[in-house]
């Protein structure tokens, strides 16, 4: 521990806080002037500071319930689903009991106290308790140790932190620009592979087109068997997630398997998703023996002297493809759906068979290279993650300043 500093417990530097809710079948409690924040208000923020959530609440259902009022500059630490969102209050705040809060004492810095909670989520979360889902009590989060330095350095190891997590945000903001660049990428590869290849004919006269079986999901075995079922949510765009809410069958009929068994080389096509989000008509090659289909799927079956599975599998990725794809979409607001006969009858192009290979090669190299682009990429990611860690835990061992 360096000069000056002291090692303490969260209840010995600032009021612990836990929040409340009001009864939600009472107007008059809600839609006030006071800011309510719950966890959901977090998910996938990333700024110090907050205002407002979703919701507000009177003065009267403040004081109906267990919420507090809490001043400007108070730290807001989720509790429980999930434990270690953290923010800032930049107004007087409220919140639900998914949180407890530290309102800091004099000698303690908000944005220090911030930082710190960021940097041991994970002992927060070692601590918690539960069976349903975690949750740290507030007498365990008062006993969480903080190391405490004089107020000037305080100040200084958070306008540290925060130069440096300006350098790398700008870092990461260049890594994912170059992420969509890719994507736009291989779009362009893909439009000029197909640029010269008009519709030619249905699926249904060059490819065996089946939909799968509507199998009973209580027969499903969760953990390994002879055969696995892919269901929608197995598919991507270009991979099987095998892994994925795996579900297997075991013993399954020889009618079965011919209703619904899938060759390596079958070409899957998800049917179903949100109406007018295009969250589907995902394309995938099936490359593993002992897999069924599931409803809502279907499986195009080339012959391969004739027709390349690939060839077709990256012209579905192109925007004219999935255009004509969902122009028979139905269904409501909630759920589209393309139908069986729909996909037989989609025009695709119908190059010769060496036409169709070469176009695969050379989509297949220059993809290669914006793979090795992308892995890249994703490994500079993860590293700026790990850094982003290793500064918090310098910063709290007396390190940067």
């Amino acid at each position: 521990m360096r000069e000056g500093w002291k090692d303490l417990k969260l209840k010995d530097v600032g009021k612990i806080v836990s929040g409340g809710t009001p009864k939600t079948k009472i107007p008059e409690y809600w839609n006030g002037n006071i800011s309510w924040i719950t966890p959901a208000d977090l998910s996938g923020y990333s700024e110090i500071y907050i205002k407002r959530g979703k919701k507000s609440i009177t003065k009267t259902g403040l004081d109906a319930s267990s919420a507090k009022l809490m001043p400007k500059g108070s730290v807001l630490f989720s509790s429980r689903a999930p434990i270690g969102y953290v923010v800032v209050a930049s107004e007087e705040v409220a919140t639900n009991q998914g949180f407890k809060s530290v309102v800091p004492d004099q000698n303690l810095v908000s944005e220090y106290l911030y930082y710190y909670l960021k940097s041991i989520k994970p002992l927060a979360e070692s601590r918690a308790s539960g069976t349903t889902f975690k949750e740290i009590s507030k007498k365990v989060f008062a006993e969480l140790p903080i190391p405490i330095p004089p107020l000037p350095e305080q100040r200084a190891i958070v306008a540290k932190l925060e130069r440096l997590f300006a350098e790398l945000d700008r870092s990461v903001a260049e890594l994912e620009t170059a992420r969509e660049k890719l994507k736009v990428y291989r779009q362009s590869v893909l439009k000029e592979a197909f640029s010269s290849y008009q519709d030619g004919v249905p699926i249904d006269s060059i490819a065996d087109v089946k939909g799968g079986f509507a199998f009973k999901s209580k027969t499903f075995l969760k953990d390994h068997g002879e055969y696995q079922v892919i269901k929608i949510g197995n598919i991507k765009p270009g991979r099987l997630e095998l892994l994925k809410s795996p579900a297997y069958l075991n013993r399954v009929s020889n009618q079965l398997i011919r209703k619904a068994g899938l060759l390596q080389g079958d070409v899957l096509v998800t049917l179903t998703g949100t109406k007018g989000q295009r969250d589907y008509g995902w394309t995938a090659i099936v490359n593993k023996d002992n897999l069924l289909l599931n409803q809502r799927v279907a499986a195009l079956r080339f012959n391969k002297s004739e027709y390349d599975p690939k060839f077709f599998l990256y012209y579905s990725w192109t925007r004219h493809f999935r255009d004509r794809f969902f122009e028979t979409e139905t269904g409501n607001t909630g759920q589209g759906n393309v139908g069986m006969k729909s996909v037989r009858k989609t025009l695709i192009p119908l190059p010769s068979i060496k036409e169709q290979i070469d176009v695969v090669q050379e989509i297949e190299s220059r993809f290669s290279v914006a793979d090795r682009l992308e892995r890249d990429i994703t490994e500079s990611l993860e590293r700026a993650k790990g850094l982003r860690q290793g500064l918090l835990k310098r910063a709290f061992a007396g390190e940067l300043v």
